[in-house]
Parts: structure tokens; C-alpha cells; sequence
């Protein structure tokens, strides 16, 4: 267990330097925000009976809510106390204190009132590799946080792979313990730019793969890594684990959450992992041994992208395969009801995988579950529900662009993807090209076969997206905060 000492990987005095109180090294942090009640979070480095306190202003001169709970090895020395009744559209301050010990100050904005017409700011992000070598970054500093941070949002969601917990830099390979899991997260947390974005404003936090191992689905990877990775998460992030749906297929109950700004947006937070079905990469190996670079590419390209075998049909009829899923038959159906019915002008889909359909490497994204992904748009199609928003990272690229479907013989529109990140992996350009079969003019076929409006597979990024009077403004930016794609959607002001 992770008791008073910390992992010899990590430098006490690194950790002391994130933090002006050496008690509560990893910062402090809020999550689950709604009109009403916030979920606040800390960790410490030994077992320590807490209390937080929550204020309107940064001198807490008037405490609104008081709460007390310990950290102790059972949770991994981390701590969360839900806050409530809050007042909607209000700038909170909290601290928590151990004894005379008092942690740097956190701040959050409650979301407006349902009838509320108030608009709101918010940044997405995902992919984040702290691992370190020698003391030293395996890729940056997660610089685009500080650019993402400077934009002043209502809250950040964290676009799932929040740790790597199997990341090729680890020197001891992919965690394999509790601890192990929870030395991960530790380690991110001594990041200034994380630590100071999950500080200044609210955090919606979302699990993809690599929380888990890579390419997660819990049928190949058994019960007790689920359980790991699943607890570590929930320690780590200011996450809600209550009044979750269930669903048989699942491996647990699905993270499904809901979150309503006001009038003008929602947010739909789905979970593609504990309910997914197997891979269909294991059906589309080759003569090589590997899975198929594009199964689903057209012949004639495939020839141009230097792709000369055949897809054998096996493969493509595992793709295609309408029993295999990614979030299981209670979480699509309310997905559905929301869509459908939820009154809000924006409806932001937080998806753990892009929805575009980008044919290399398909199999872990929506398009290696086509006929779910395709039943999905025809809803959205169908039922011409408007401004429909999928936000989505884990490609290690930018990627803006239209999702249609075909409906009654026709391609119809049915919504709109952005996706960003990286924040510190590798860029999907340098990924591509170190397989052999990987032709670079691959590349400049992609965009108008795909229907991208825009892309870059070469920067790290974050996603903001700004809603107010009907109006939705979405962006990629690079760390320096320079516009790669951009985008308005709904009527002009």
C-alpha cells in the first residue's frame, strides 16, 4: 500500500513543489458540478482525519458548508465529500484542513438554474502520459493545460487516458496492482498544469482504455484488472459512483452521466468500457499476424494506400456484427431518451472514441462497431434532433468534421464531431508511420474520403467549445493557443 512513504519513482520534494502545503501534495479538486451540489476531492501522503470547507469568497469569511472525513489507506489516502444545497450560477472557494495543515484553495461555478439562458465556456482534453524517466518528462509538461486553463472555462472535461497505466515509457511495465494503479495517478498529479487547472475550475473526468490496459474490453481482460482500474479511477477523480444505471452485459455499472447547464447545453457523459463487447481486431488478422491497417477502406484506395491484401470477410462481418456493443442495451437507451427528450439547445456527447469514420485502425473506435455506431446516427438522424455535439479525444489527433448516415437511401446529416488531444503521447502521424504497411500520402486521401473538414496529426491540443444564445462556438487549440480547426454552430447572434 501507498502508506507515508511515496514510490521510489517519485521525488518528495518534486511532489512538495506542486503544492504550498507539503500535506496535501496532489492539490485539491471538484467534479460532478450541477446547479446544486459539487463533488470535492484531496488526497494526502498518510492517513489523516479531514474537514473541508466550502465559502463564496477566497477568504472564506463566510462558510456555506463544513464536512468531515478521513483519507486512510483503505482509499488510498484520497478523499471526497459531496457539498450540498449549493446555490446555482455561484463562484465557490474550498480548502481542506488537517489539523493547523491547510491546502491551496479551490475554486468551481455551479451551473445555472434549468430555466437559466446563461451560456458557458468549457475545454476538453485527453491523453495524458506522465510517466517520467530519471525524474524527467517521457513527452512535455502538459503544456496545453495551461493554455486550456487561460481560457477561463466553467469547467474541464478530462477526455478519458487521464493516466497510462501501461505506457511503453514505464520502465517496470504495465501496473499490475492496486498500488501500482494508484502510483500512476500520483504521478500525473505532479504535473503544475494539471494540479492548476483541476484547482481553478470544475472537472468532469472520463475512463478510456489505457485506465485499464490498452484496447480495454473486460471479456479479454478479466474481472479483477476491471476492478482495479475501476477503483483506482474513482479514487482519483472527483467522480460520483452513485445512482448509476446497471446493465447485465456490464462488467460494472456504467459511468452514464448527465449534466445540465441551464437552458442553453447538456452534457452526456457515456462509458464505452464496462459494457463493451470483444474486439473484432482478432477476426481481421492477416498473413502477417497483425490486424488489418483499414479493413473497411475501399478496394481502389486500398490499393493507393499500399494495402494489397484482401479483407477477408470474416473480418468485415465482425464489424458489422449488430450483437456487439459498446455500451450495452439500458446505457443506449438512455442516451436515446436524453437525446430525445432532454430540453437543452446543445447536446454535447462526451465519447470515450471518435464517431468519424476514419479508417485505419478502426477497431477499438465507433467505427469497429458499425451497426451500433450507425443505429446511434440514425436516431439522431431519424428524430432530426438539432446541434448534436460528439467531443471526443484518444486519437491523438485533431479532427473536426460532419457525421452523416444513410437514411431512406439518402445521406442525411446527423451531428458534429470534434476531437482533440493529445496533451503528452505521441501524435497519431508518428504512430502511423512506424507501421511498415503505412504509406505517408495515406495521409492526404484521408480528409476528403472521410469527410474532415479539418484535421492535424501532429500537435498536442484541447477543445473549447463556448455556447450562448443559441449559438455554439467550437475550437482546437494548440498549446500556445492557436486556433487548428474551428467551427460555429446554430444561428447567428
Amino acid at each position: 500500500m501507498i502508506r507515508g512513504a511515496l514510490p521510489a519513482c517519485l521525488c518528495a520534494a518534486t511532489l512538495a513543489a506542486q503544492s504550498t502545503s507539503p500535506r496535501f501534495p496532489a492539490g485539491v479538486a471538484s467534479g460532478e458540478v450541477t446547479a446544486y451540489s459539487a463533488v470535492l476531492w484531496t488526497y494526502t501522503r498518510s492517513a489523516l482525519d479531514l474537514e473541508v470547507e466550502l465559502a463564496r469568497d477566497a477568504a472564506f469569511s463566510s462558510t456555506v458548508f463544513r464536512a468531515s472525513t478521513s483519507a486512510n489507506a483503505a482509499n488510498g489516502f484520497t478523499a471526497k465529500v459531496e457539498a450540498w444545497p449549493l446555490v446555482p450560477s455561484t463562484t465557490y472557494y474550498y480548502r481542506w484542513k488537517a489539523g493547523f495543515e491547510v491546502s491551496d484553495t479551490g475554486r468551481f461555478r455551479t451551473a445555472p438554474a434549468a430555466s437559466d439562458t446563461a451560456g458557458l465556456r468549457f475545454v476538453f482534453a485527453g491523453d495524458s502520459d506522465g510517466t517520467r524517466i530519471d525524474g524527467r518528462p517521457a513527452y512535455n509538461e502538459f503544456e496545453v493545460l495551461d493554455a486550456a486553463r487561460r481560457e477561463d472555462p466553467d469547467f474541464f472535461v478530462y477526455l478519458g487516458d487521464t493516466v497510462y497505466t501501461d505506457s511503453g515509457k514505464r520502465s517496470t511495465g504495465p501496473a499490475a496492482t492496486l498500488d501500482e494503479y494508484r502510483a500512476a495517478y500520483l504521478q500525473n498529479r505532479t504535473y503544475p498544469a494539471l494540479l492548476e487547472l483541476m484547482r481553478s475550475t470544475s472537472t468532469y473526468a472520463v475512463w478510456d482504455d489505457h485506465e485499464f490496459r490498452n484496447d480495454f474490453y473486460p471479456d479479454g481482460f478479466g474481472p479483477a484488472l476491471y476492478r482495479i482500474g475501476r477503483q483506482a479511477f474513482l479514487e482519483w477523480m472527483p467522480v460520483r459512483d452513485s445512482f448509476l444505471p446497471t446493465g447485465v452485459e456490464c462488467a460494472g455499472p456504467p459511468m452514464l452521466r448527465v449534466i445540465r447547464w441551464g437552458v442553453e447545453a447538456v452534457l452526456i457523459v457515456l462509458d464505452e468500457r464496462s459494457c463493451r463487447s470483444p474486439s473484432a481486431a482478432r477476426a481481421c488478422r492477416g498473413s502477417s499476424g497483425e490486424p488489418d491497417l483499414a479493413p473497411t477502406l475501399p478496394a481502389s484506395v486500398r490499393a493507393l494506400a499500399g494495402l494489397r491484401d484482401p479483407v477477408s470477410p470474416a473480418c468485415l462481418a465482425a464489424i458489422a456484427d449488430p450483437t456487439r456493443t459498446m455500451l450495452g442495451r439500458t446505457q443506449r437507451e438512455l442516451l436515446f431518451l436524453v437525446l430525445r427528450y432532454f430540453p437543452a439547445r446543445f447536446k454535447f456527447v462526451v465519447s470515450e472514441v471518435p464517431m468519424t469514420r476514419l479508417y485505419a485502425l478502426p477497431y477499438d473506435r465507433w467505427e469497429g462497431y458499425a451497426a451500433e455506431r450507425e443505429t446511434i446516427l440514425r436516431f439522431i438522424a431519424g428524430n432530426r434532433i438539432p446541434n448534436v455535439v460528439f467531443v471526443a479525444a484518444d486519437l491523438h489527433a485533431t479532427v473536426l468534421s460532419p457525421l452523416s448516415v444513410e437514411l431512406d437511401g439518402e445521406t442525411v446529416p446527423a451531428a458534429t464531431e470534434i476531437v482533440t488531444g493529445p496533451i503528452a503521447v505521441d501524435p497519431l502521424l508518428s504512430t502511423l508511420s512506424s507501421y511498415p504497411a503505412f504509406d505517408p500520402a495515406y495521409v492526404k486521401l484521408l480528409p476528403p474520403l472521410a469527410g474532415v473538414e479539418c484535421a492535424d496529426i501532429e500537435q498536442m491540443a484541447y477543445g473549447v467549445a463556448e455556447v450562448d444564445q443559441g449559438e455554439a462556438r467550437l475550437a482546437v487549440k494548440n498549446k500556445a493557443g492557436e486556433i487548428l480547426c474551428e467551427k460555429v454552430l446554430g444561428p447567428p447572434r
